[in-house]
């Protein structure tokens, strides 16, 4: 009998190994294998899907696997009905365009499709069953709330959608349902129902000095549209949940840090924002951050005081730059305009260098500090960035590099 070295064994395994790696996917797993050919039709059949996209070479996706595969499997027992949740997975390297499309910068990316929409929502909790079980559970949990068996609705700060249907197995209001479902997670609109409506459906929202009705035919774009316009805000508050995801978005920050509970300061600065700069949205985030969750940032990496607050921040990863004043911004709008603009073209920037560069002549240093507040100089820059360090971590995915993509 031949008996092979046990050295040379293990070097034939190795290579064996590495010739014909492990493939992530097999033919009896739950997850349900998608492809740019049933792409669409496959996500658009859920209320609920929870996609991985993945890299067969990633180690972090392999620790996910398992979790993964037990959580579709509990899935399909708890959740029996057709057309209510599905766990899903994408090979990113097989489908690169998919990759490219959602703009997949590292592994594992776990997207939430609701209703066959792409948001922005991504899961970024714990990478257990029972946390992802959990997850899923809330996420189905009907977003509507029939206004005769609610509490009484505090309006303060939030949207309300109305809507009014002759009962709760009519097709119109499946669809307000499913719409309210997809914008839930902004945390901006609530969603009300009145049912034994005798007239046609119609949907209303409703603020504390504003109520608009929703115009024309009740049907999925349309709707999808409006609630779009009126229930993704244009400020948002930026929280220990929600901070990897805003800066992984890569936008500059417009920040106002403020005491908790300043409701008014941030009343004034979504005013001035949404009158002001609004259009520069898909080019710079607008947020609010309180003192509850950033006190360790506010007070010793800014070295700010509770009496300082509120103020506001410019941070594009890199510099942090002083804004004038809250106030000062309330009664010259314009301000805050020729700030953001002066940031884009690379001015703001190179005044701040110039300004305190022991070679800038005495001229231009005086030229500089005339245009701007002594208190707040707009080019100074305070310190290094205070989010860097929220963006995803190497220890928990694998980043993709530019060239990568």
């Amino acid at each position: 009998m031949f008996w092979l070295n046990p050295i040379v064994f293990i070097n034939l395994l190795v290579l064996v190994l590495c010739t014909h790696p492990l493939h992530y996917t097999n033919n009896t797993t739950r997850v349900k294998y998608l492809r740019q050919n049933n792409f669409t039709e496959v996500l658009s059949q859920y209320k609920l899907a929870v996609v991985n996209f993945y890299a067969d070479w990633c180690r972090f996706c392999h620790l996910l696997k398992p979790v993964l595969e037990e959580t579709a499997a509990i899935v399909d027992t708890q959740y029996p009905q057709d057309n209510q949740v599905v766990v899903a997975q994408i090979n990113c390297d097989e489908e690169p365009r998919i990759r490219d499309f959602f703009h997949i910068t590292k592994y594992p990316t776990l997207k939430i499709i609701r209703n066959g929409l792409a948001t922005r929502s991504e899961y970024r909790s714990q990478r257990t069953t029972e946390a992802l079980l959990n997850f899923i559970a809330e996420e189905l949990k009907d977003p509507v709330m029939d206004l005769e068996e609610a509490p009484k609705f505090n309006v303060h700060d939030k949207t309300l959608m109305l809507g009014r249907f002759n009962s709760k197995n009519s097709p119109e209001y499946e669809l307000f349902s499913r719409v309210c479902s997809t914008f839930n997670h902004f945390d901006v609109c609530k969603c009300f129902a009145r049912f034994r409506h005798a007239g046609p459906p119609d949907v209303t929202l409703q603020t504390e000095d504003h109520t608009e009705a929703f115009q024309g035919v009740f049907e999925r774009s349309r709707l999808v549209q409006w609630f779009t316009e009126k229930c993704v805000p244009l400020v948002r508050e930026i929280t220990y949940e929600n901070a990897e995801e805003i800066s992984e978005e890569g936008r500059p920050l417009l920040i106002l840090c403020h005491r908790h509970g300043d409701l008014t300061s941030v009343a004034i600065f979504k005013r001035i924002v949404r009158d002001t700069i609004g259009q520069y949205a898909q080019n710079l985030s607008f947020v609010t951050a309180d003192d509850l969750f950033y006190q360790r940032i506010f007070y010793h990496h800014l070295h700010l005081s509770s009496d300082d607050l509120p103020v506001l921040r410019l941070d594009d990863y890199k510099h942090i730059y002083r804004l004038p004043s809250l106030i000062t911004l309330a009664e010259n709008p314009s301000t805050l305009v020729s700030i953001v603009e002066d940031y884009f073209s690379g001015k703001l920037h190179a005044d701040y260098h110039d300004g305190n560069s022991e070679h800038c002549d005495r001229r231009r240093k005086a030229e500089l500090q005339a245009n701007v507040e002594d208190v707040f100089p707009i080019y100074e820059l305070e310190t290094e960035s205070m989010f860097r360090n929220l963006t995803p971590s190497k220890l928990r995915y694998t980043l993709l590099k530019k060239e990568e993509l």
